[in-house]
């Protein structure tokens, strides 16, 4: 069983273009815009659609990555490093020395944005601009249904942390100061809106229990982005952190068998799975893997046909491993005949 909700709202239609100018670039989500020094800040996840290209650049004691960044009409943010990684897969922030070969992006279109560059002026890239303005909107409702929690003669300490942690998250986004995980926002983005639509009206008197289960799974997920971030604190920050799940679906005999589609969502989540869609391993084949961020996950199977019964539900902790290999996880989802 799922529980209902109030009818969510409509989500927010943004107009993105996937740039894909050769292998290096093709399924970047990108937007760009010209930085003006001039005029007031600007929403950190608006701009254009760009065409991007890749060059060969070398660091040195004089040009450090922001220097090179800023020669190929970059402007060097957090939005821009993480570009970079995205670019040279593999590469940590501890490679980013004097010496270091990598791919830069460069702007290819459209026209006006590259005659702008020609002429000097730095443009500001937005990765996954849709998930990042989604979250923000999110943390909005959060905060306009929780405050009152938050700052009346009682509040509510457990929600006061999780606050914490969104707000910290969002101005990481408004202030592009560090690349972020699509995946991580997604997950925040719906956790926090559940929260902001369980609270519904400050009730008279009392807590409302499935409001406290929700605030205590959103918390234990905050929590542990919270320990990855501080991590990086203070110093340039790498990628963002992921770990591969493979999981295999599974007769009793634990024999693989394919022909199963694997879902994915953090805990709080999963009682709603009907409102907030959980993820999903776009692989019928047995192991399937998809890289996700370091979380808590509830992970089950089923058909490829709509309204199958979901199979072989787990619980997985994943976590960062010494070994380097991936979490595995086994569904059972073809039984024994009797």
């Amino acid at each position: 069983m799922t529980r209902s909700l109030p009818t969510p709202l409509a989500p927010l239609a943004l107009l993105l273009a996937a740039c894909a100018a050769g292998p290096d670039t093709s399924g970047l989500d990108v937007l760009g815009a010209v930085v003006d020094e001039t005029a007031a800040p600007a929403d950190p996840t608006a701009g254009e659609a760009l065409r991007l290209g890749t060059e060969r650049a070398r660091l040195t004691e004089e040009d450090d990555l922001a220097a090179v960044l800023s020669a190929h009409g970059i402007a060097p943010d957090g939005e821009a490093l993480g570009l970079v990684y995205e670019l040279n897969p593999g590469l940590g922030a501890e490679d980013l020395v004097p010496g270091a070969r990598l791919r830069v992006p460069v702007v290819e279109g459209p026209s006006a944005v590259v005659a702008a560059v020609k002429g000097g002026a730095l443009v500001r890239v937005t990765r996954d601009a849709e998930v990042k303005h989604g979250f923000l909107e999110a943390v909005e409702e959060f905060h306009l249904a929780l405050d009152p929690r938050l700052s009346g003669p009682a509040p509510d300490p457990e929600l006061a942390r999780v606050a914490s942690t969104v707000d910290l998250v969002a101005g990481m986004v408004t202030e592009r100061s560090r690349p972020l995980d699509p995946e991580m926002l997604a997950q925040m983005r719906d956790e926090v809106r559940l929260l902001a639509r369980l609270a519904g009206p400050l009730p008279a008197s009392g807590g409302d229990e499935e409001l406290r289960s929700a605030e205590a799974a959103v918390l234990a997920a905050m929590e542990l982005r919270r320990a990855a971030l501080d991590e990086t604190r203070g110093r340039l920050p790498g990628p963002p952190e992921t770990w591969t799940l493979r999981v295999h679906t599974v007769e009793a005999s634990l024999e693989d068998v394919d022909g199963f589609r694997i879902w994915y969502t953090p805990p709080a989540l999963y009682p709603y799975r009907d409102s907030f869609r959980p993820g999903s391993i776009n692989s019928l084949v047995s192991p399937a893997e998809v890289s996700l961020p370091v979380a808590d996950y509830v992970v089950w199977a089923t058909r490829p046909q709509p309204d199958a019964p979901e199979l072989g539900r787990a619980d997985v902790p994943l976590r960062r491993r010494a070994d380097g290999e991936p979490e595995v996880v086994r569904l059972v989802v073809v039984q024994e005949a009797p």
